[in-house]
């Protein structure tokens, strides 16, 4: 049996393999891109690799695996929102200029962390809030039913420690 050639429509331009890798250059302008191994894109001698998807909509990345990414220098983004669906770990330092929200509970795992809020920064949270010791509001409960008991229930100056 001969393979026969495919039927590409008039003004588009096919590349098929084989093994079902193909590139299609569609007429209207769009390029369709299929592997059926891996997909390597290499851009030397200081060139830039650009994506544009201008005013046709969005850009779809679905991967069954793992996406791994190495940059030289730093990775830049600017959205007017950025939705990340999962759990997110991060090793290093994280720098927000703005305010932190969380609807869930924000916490500091280690024994030997420092949690420091500048001022002019609000941090707020729908659910709890705790470090290694328990959460705010354990720590409220207990500050509240704090209680002294005074001796002498008559207030009046401190008085100076004996001087024997």
């Amino acid at each position: 049996m001969q393979d026969l050639p495919l039927s590409v429509p008039s003004s588009e331009f096919w590349l098929v393999q084989k093994s079902g890798s193909m590139l299609k250059f569609h007429k209207e302008g769009g390029v369709e891109g299929a592997t059926e191994g891996n997909l390597t894109a290499t851009v030397s001698n200081g060139g830039d690799m650009v994506e544009n998807v201008a005013d046709a909509g969005d850009f779809n990345l679905n991967v069954n695996g793992q996406v791994n990414l190495s940059v030289d220098g730093k990775v830049v983004g600017d959205a007017e929102e950025w939705d990340i669906t999962g759990n997110m770990k991060v090793t290093g330092d994280v720098d927000v200029t703005g305010n932190v929200s969380a609807t869930e509970q924000v916490s500091a795992n280690s024994m030997t962390s420092t949690t420091t809020v500048d001022a002019g920064t609000d941090v707020s949270a729908a659910g709890q809030v705790s470090d290694f010791h328990n959460t705010l509001q354990h720590l409220r409960a207990n500050y509240n039913a704090h209680i002294h008991q005074l001796a002498d229930p008559v207030t009046s100056a401190p008085r100076p420690p004996n001087q024997d």
